[in-house]
């Protein structure tokens, strides 16, 4: 199997294995504390890491960022679910320790600046960023226009047209 579901709780994914941190978690194949590097897995060992609502509630998303660049395989892709800072499920769960932007990732990622003092060595082309909403924004036409100008929307109109989630898909860049 060369697809990992990181924080996977009972939600099972075809042909994955599942880590969790809560041994009763029931699609958990692998035990383990995400906050801990390094994980308990071979270097180049994924073609696939899926990590959905999970990086939010970590302490060091470099860290992880860094961990996850070392398991995936060259050009291996890490899909990311995580909610917007503007989602009424960022701020709802007391676990959750980040708030996460549509630049979040930006450190990491190939052809964007980094904030001044995080540099990493993990790099990251972005396949894939989407933001999305909840129906009544999708059909007012806001999804479209914040996906088309995400800092534009972050900067101006974020909490007037809060967001749900972002989904990113980036793949590793190995040499």
């Amino acid at each position: 199997m060369d697809i990992l579901n990181l924080g996977c709780g009972n939600h099972q994914l075809p042909n994955a294995i599942g880590c969790d941190i809560d041994p009763n978690a029931a699609a958990a194949d692998v035990v383990c504390d995400l906050n801990r590097v390094p994980y308990p897995f071979r270097d180049n060992q994924f073609a696939l890491v899926v990590c959905q609502d999970i990086l939010e509630h970590l302490d060091n998303i470099p860290a992880a960022m860094a961990e996850l660049h070392r398991i995936l395989q060259p050009n291996g892709v890490v899909r990311i679910r995580v909610p917007h800072y503007t989602s009424m499920d960022a701020y709802g769960d007391p676990t959750h320790r980040r708030f996460l932007s549509t630049r979040s990732f930006d450190f990491c990622t190939e052809g964007e600046p980094s904030p001044p003092g995080l540099r990493s060595s993990a790099r990251f082309r972005r396949v894939k960023r989407k933001i999305a909403f909840y129906r009544i924004y999708r059909i007012l036409g806001v999804a479209s226009l914040a996906n088309r100008f995400p800092q534009r929307w972050e900067g101006h109109a974020a909490f007037i047209f809060p967001a749900q989630y972002m989904l990113f898909e980036l793949e590793a860049i190995k040499d």
